[in-house]
Protein backbone atom coordinates (compact mmCIF):
# COMPACT_ATOMS: atom_id res chain seq x y z
CA UNK A 1 0.00 0.00 0.00
CA UNK A 2 2.84 2.38 0.86
CA UNK A 3 4.50 1.71 -2.52
CA UNK A 4 1.26 2.53 -4.35
CA UNK A 5 0.95 5.86 -2.53
CA UNK A 6 4.59 6.62 -3.31
CA UNK A 7 4.04 5.85 -7.00
CA UNK A 8 0.92 8.04 -7.08
CA UNK A 9 2.84 10.88 -5.45
CA UNK A 10 5.63 10.55 -8.02
CA UNK A 11 3.08 10.60 -10.86
CA UNK A 12 1.38 13.71 -9.47
CA UNK A 13 4.75 15.45 -9.15
CA UNK A 14 5.65 14.47 -12.73
CA UNK A 15 2.29 15.78 -13.96
CA UNK A 16 2.87 19.05 -12.06
CA UNK A 17 6.27 19.49 -13.75
CA UNK A 18 4.76 18.64 -17.15
CA UNK A 19 1.87 21.12 -16.91
CA UNK A 20 4.05 23.81 -15.35
CA UNK A 21 6.55 23.32 -18.16
CA UNK A 22 3.84 23.65 -20.80
CA UNK A 23 2.69 26.94 -19.28
CA UNK A 24 6.22 28.31 -18.86
CA UNK A 25 7.26 27.38 -22.39
CA UNK A 26 4.08 28.90 -23.80
CA UNK A 27 4.67 32.17 -21.98
CA UNK A 28 8.30 32.26 -23.13
CA UNK A 29 7.31 31.56 -26.73
CA UNK A 30 4.76 34.37 -26.56
CA UNK A 31 7.37 36.83 -25.30
CA UNK A 32 9.82 35.51 -27.87
CA UNK A 33 7.81 37.15 -30.63
CA UNK A 34 8.67 40.54 -29.12
CA UNK A 35 12.38 40.11 -29.77
CA UNK A 36 12.24 39.59 -33.50
CA UNK A 37 14.54 41.98 -35.36
CA UNK A 38 16.54 43.26 -32.38
CA UNK A 39 20.31 42.91 -32.19
CA UNK A 40 20.53 42.54 -28.39
CA UNK A 41 18.41 39.65 -27.05
CA UNK A 42 16.50 41.83 -24.53
CA UNK A 43 13.49 39.58 -24.18
CA UNK A 44 15.40 36.40 -23.27
CA UNK A 45 17.67 38.52 -21.06
CA UNK A 46 14.61 39.82 -19.16
CA UNK A 47 12.96 36.39 -19.08
CA UNK A 48 16.03 34.70 -17.60
CA UNK A 49 16.58 37.44 -15.02
CA UNK A 50 12.93 37.62 -13.93
CA UNK A 51 12.93 33.82 -13.74
CA UNK A 52 16.01 33.88 -11.48
CA UNK A 53 14.28 36.36 -9.17
CA UNK A 54 11.05 34.33 -9.10
CA UNK A 55 12.97 31.13 -8.35
CA UNK A 56 14.61 32.90 -5.42
CA UNK A 57 11.17 33.95 -4.14
CA UNK A 58 9.86 30.41 -4.55
CA UNK A 59 12.86 28.94 -2.74
CA UNK A 60 12.32 31.28 0.21
CA UNK A 61 8.64 30.27 0.38
CA UNK A 62 9.50 26.58 0.38
CA UNK A 63 12.23 27.15 3.00
CA UNK A 64 9.83 29.02 5.32
CA UNK A 65 7.08 26.44 5.10
CA UNK A 66 7.40 22.86 6.21
CA UNK A 67 9.55 21.01 3.69
CA UNK A 68 7.47 17.91 4.40
CA UNK A 69 4.26 19.49 3.14
CA UNK A 70 3.38 17.44 0.01
CA UNK A 71 1.19 20.16 -1.52
CA UNK A 72 3.98 22.71 -1.24
CA UNK A 73 6.48 20.27 -2.73
CA UNK A 74 4.15 19.70 -5.68
CA UNK A 75 3.63 23.44 -6.09
CA UNK A 76 7.42 23.90 -6.11
CA UNK A 77 7.68 21.18 -8.78
CA UNK A 78 4.95 22.87 -10.84
CA UNK A 79 6.15 26.46 -10.46
CA UNK A 80 9.90 25.97 -10.09
CA UNK A 81 11.02 22.92 -12.03
CA UNK A 82 8.19 23.04 -14.55
CA UNK A 83 7.06 26.60 -15.14
CA UNK A 84 10.25 28.56 -14.38
CA UNK A 85 12.43 25.80 -15.83
CA UNK A 86 10.65 26.09 -19.17
CA UNK A 87 10.14 29.87 -18.96
CA UNK A 88 13.84 30.53 -18.49
CA UNK A 89 16.02 29.05 -21.15
CA UNK A 90 19.67 28.19 -21.13
CA UNK A 91 19.54 26.84 -24.68
CA UNK A 92 18.21 30.09 -26.13
CA UNK A 93 20.70 32.05 -24.02
CA UNK A 94 23.58 30.04 -25.52
CA UNK A 95 22.13 30.27 -29.04
CA UNK A 96 21.74 34.04 -28.81
CA UNK A 97 25.24 34.45 -27.38
CA UNK A 98 26.57 32.41 -30.31
CA UNK A 99 24.48 34.52 -32.70
CA UNK A 100 25.98 37.74 -31.34
CA UNK A 101 29.46 36.27 -31.67
CA UNK A 102 28.91 35.12 -35.26
CA UNK A 103 27.40 38.44 -36.31
CA UNK A 104 30.82 40.04 -35.77
CA UNK A 105 29.92 41.20 -32.26
CA UNK A 106 32.18 39.12 -30.00
CA UNK A 107 32.34 41.91 -27.40
CA UNK A 108 28.56 42.08 -27.29
CA UNK A 109 28.41 38.29 -26.95
CA UNK A 110 30.80 38.31 -24.00
CA UNK A 111 28.99 41.26 -22.41
CA UNK A 112 25.62 39.52 -22.82
CA UNK A 113 26.91 36.26 -21.32
CA UNK A 114 28.60 37.94 -18.35
CA UNK A 115 25.70 40.31 -17.69
CA UNK A 116 23.21 37.43 -17.83
CA UNK A 117 25.19 35.29 -15.41
CA UNK A 118 26.09 38.04 -12.94
CA UNK A 119 22.63 39.61 -12.91
CA UNK A 120 20.98 36.18 -12.70
CA UNK A 121 22.96 35.20 -9.61
CA UNK A 122 22.31 38.60 -8.04
CA UNK A 123 18.56 38.50 -8.75
CA UNK A 124 18.20 34.94 -7.46
CA UNK A 125 19.83 36.06 -4.21
CA UNK A 126 17.69 39.20 -4.14
CA UNK A 127 14.58 37.06 -4.66
CA UNK A 128 15.59 34.92 -1.68
CA UNK A 129 16.11 38.06 0.41
CA UNK A 130 12.78 39.63 -0.60
CA UNK A 131 10.97 36.34 -0.07
CA UNK A 132 12.41 35.94 3.41
CA UNK A 133 11.27 39.45 4.30
CA UNK A 134 7.78 38.91 2.87
CA UNK A 135 7.17 35.49 4.36
CA UNK A 136 8.68 36.42 7.71
CA UNK A 137 6.44 39.50 7.88
CA UNK A 138 3.38 37.36 7.16
CA UNK A 139 4.19 35.01 10.03
CA UNK A 140 5.15 32.14 7.76
CA UNK A 141 7.83 30.87 10.12
CA UNK A 142 7.44 27.46 11.76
Amino acid sequence: MKEKAKAQGAFITLAAVFFGGAIGAGIRAGFGFLSRGTTWPWVIFAINLSGAFLLGLLDSLVAKKSSNHPGLKRFASFAGTGMMGAFTTYGTFVDQTRGLWLSSSPYAAVAYALASLAAGVFLAGFGLYVGRKIFKAKGAEK
